[in-house]
This record gives C-alpha cells, sequence and structure tokens, in this order.
C-alpha cells in the first residue's frame, strides 16, 4: 500500500503543476486596454414638432475590442475549467495517497 500511496501523491504534484500551467496560460490571454464604440443612431424628422426636431427611432453600437474582449473571455473561461479539473484530480489523488498511506500502517 505505500508504494501506492507514493505513486498517487506523485500523479497529485503533476496534477498540480498541470493546473498551474493551465491557469498561468489564461492569466496571459490578451484583453483590450481600450474599447472604442460606434453608435448608430436612427432618427426621424417629426414636422408636427414646432422646432422642426428629429424623433430618436433606435439605433445600435459595435466595438471590434468589445468582440475581442468577448473572445478573450471564453479562453480565459475554457482554461480556467480545465485547470479546475486539473486541480480537482490533484486533490483527489492527494486524498488517495493518505487513504493509501494509513492503510499501510
Amino acid at each position: 500500500m505505500e508504494i501506492i500511496s507514493q505513486i498517487l501523491g506523485g500523479l497529485s504534484a503533476v496534477a498540480a503543476i498541470a493546473a498551474a500551467i493551465i491557469w498561468f496560460k489564461s492569466a496571459q490571454v490578451n484583453t483590450p486596454q481600450e474599447f472604442k464604440v460606434e453608435v448608430l443612431v436612427e432618427l426621424i424628422h417629426n414636422s408636427d414638432n414646432v422646432d422642426g426636431s428629429h424623433i430618436f427611432v433606435g439605433g445600435h453600437g459595435t466595438s471590434r475590442e468589445l468582440e475581442s474582449l468577448g473572445n478573450a473571455m471564453i479562453e480565459q473561461s475554457r482554461l480556467s475549467g480545465r485547470a479546475a479539473i486539473w486541480a480537482g484530480a490533484s486533490a483527489l489523488l492527494q486524498g488517495g495517497a493518505i487513504v493509501a498511506h494509513l492503510f499501510a500502517r
């Protein structure tokens, strides 16, 4: 049982290192430093208004930087999820190593 404890402990260390590497990669994902938003507004002229003003009908905005941020967040989330799996595996393996060590006595 002692050899099983050592193997599980070693595998736990490997899984912990894998989690750390993946989380580091997640932290290195580039995100935009500033956001430029282009807004297109739709107006119509209302001749009923005394001042001849326009009425807001609608509009929309676009931003390449915002799309880049969204894609970066998706990548960070994907990497963090993988790292969490490796961290969980490390904890389970370490728990197994402790149990195997206790039964080896």
